[in-house]
């Protein structure tokens, strides 16, 4: 729930605002935690941790990582690395301040604390301020609006000539009505507010786009083997013998290093020493790699080597998030595209725990699981790898406008910098009498 929220959120955040859905996300996110400190029954915990909490935290996470791509440009990269380094400042604080809230209070008091803890997510959610492009964006649909109205209003006058006279006043009465009503509430800021249908929640169109989609299946395998190694990591040690402060000790390790190395790679980013693309697939290289041979190794040294490598590298796939969809999609599409792009996530990690726990059943070891881990960020690697023949093959690909009109063909943001034209796609529309291409992405 926590991640596959992630398109509601988005969505929510341009009809209401970033601010309002992330205070309310934050609300439900406390509540829903504070709420299983009363809970009598395990079952219960599925609507209070699973559910409340589980929404709150996908209203409170998506928008609040989107919403940092707006308010940067030129370091983008790095305030998305502060931004998620958070995240891992969590994962080495958390685990020991859990233990030592449920010693010293019991894991009622440990969860009523917790739930008044995340309650500062309101508070902070009170700074966040309406991206302008966002803005810009449902002005310029209002405008299109007031223009159809004028167009329409013309096109009824005509049509009404042919009728007779008291028809004609009647439906130019009635038209008069409804454009009076109209520009009434454009002056509320009312006219044509963005809607909540399935469509605009989910904007699967994305999916057209070859290098969206490529990207998609990537971090989607990815985030399978990511999410899959704090199932493996934790039960792996205990197996081999070194006890649950050894678990808690590799858990701030990887929360750590999460903490350096997301900054670190968002600074390289902006810096333009290496290619997003190339970053990424190091990244994966490393990751696929190290978790593949994890097993071979039984001492704690090499295992407390590899949680602090789980913090560098897979770890920081999430930072470079943003600026990857920012090369295949506008800025004006990235909170349904980012929205999207974690729905696919919810996918890797709610399939990633219990399939991790299948091969350890079957097999008896936590090696095979790992070895199946590293395995699918091998998938990740070579999807990335085969980009050409994603984008020149991709099934559901939008033919290009050979001759796309110069008022179309815009230059986003984060490409003027590169010279890298946003291209876009259209669907070839047959009728009876005329071909014409319209541009939907």
């Amino acid at each position: 729930m926590h991640v596959s929220s992630g398109p509601i959120g988005n969505r929510l955040s341009e009809v209401f605002t970033f601010r309002k859905v992330v205070l309310f996300g934050g609300l439900l996110h406390g509540i829903g935690v504070f709420a299983s400190a009363f809970m009598p029954f395990m079952e219960l915990h599925y609507l209070t941790i699973g559910l409340i909490n589980g929404v709150g935290g996908g209203l409170a996470f998506s928008p609040a990582n989107t919403i940092v791509s707006f308010y940067f440009e030129k370091r983008r990269a790095l305030a998305s690395g502060i931004m998620i380094s958070t995240g891992g400042l969590g994962s080495f604080l958390f685990p020991i301040a859990y233990r030592f809230l449920i010693d010293m209070y019991g894991i009622q008091g440990a969860l009523m604390i917790i739930g008044g803890f995340l309650l500062n997510t309101c508070v902070f959610a009170m700074l966040l301020k309406q991206p302008s492009q966002i803005v810009q964006k449902f002005k310029k649909a209002n405008n299109g609006d007031i223009d159809n109205i004028k167009t329409n209003t013309d096109g009824v006058v005509q049509k009404t000539a042919e009728i007779d006279k008291e028809s004609e006043e009647n439906t130019l009465l009635q038209y008069n009505e409804r454009q009076l009503e109209m520009k009434g509430d454009s002056k509320n800021k009312k006219l044509n507010r963005p809607t909540l249908s399935l469509s605009s929640l989910f904007n699967f169109s994305l999916f057209r786009n070859p290098k969206f989609a490529m990207y998609a299946i990537a971090y989607t395998a990815n985030t399978f083997a990511y999410i899959g190694v704090f199932t493996a990591l934790p039960a792996h040690i205990i197996a081999l013998g070194h006890g649950k402060g050894k678990v808690v000790m590799a858990l701030s390790i990887t929360g750590a290093m999460e903490i350096i190395s997301k900054l670190f790679f968002g600074w390289i980013v902006d810096l333009k020493i290496i290619g997003v693309k190339k970053l990424l697939l190091l990244t994966f290289v490393v990751s696929a790699i190290s978790t593949m041979v994890i097993p071979f190794f039984k001492d704690f040294t090499a295992v407390a080597v590899y949680a602090g490598m789980v913090g560098v590298f897979p770890g920081s796939y999430f930072t470079l998030m943003a600026v990857v969809l920012l090369q295949c999609i506008p800025l004006t599409d990235l909170t349904s595209g980012f929205g999207l792009m974690m729905l696919c996530l919810s996918f890797g990690a709610v399939l990633c725990q219990p399939i991790a726990g299948w091969i350890e059943d079957a097999t008896g070891t936590w090696d095979a699981s790992f070895r199946f881990l590293g395995g699918m960020t091998c998938l990740a690697t070579v999807v990335v790898l085969l980009e050409p023949l994603f984008v020149k093959h991709w099934f559901l690909r939008v033919k290009p406008t050979e001759d796309v009109n110069t008022k179309h063909q815009e230059m986003t943001s984060d490409l003027k910098e590169s010279g890298t034209l946003d291209r876009r796609y259209s669907l070839e529309v047959v009728s009876q009498t005329e071909k014409d291409y319209n541009t939907v992405l």
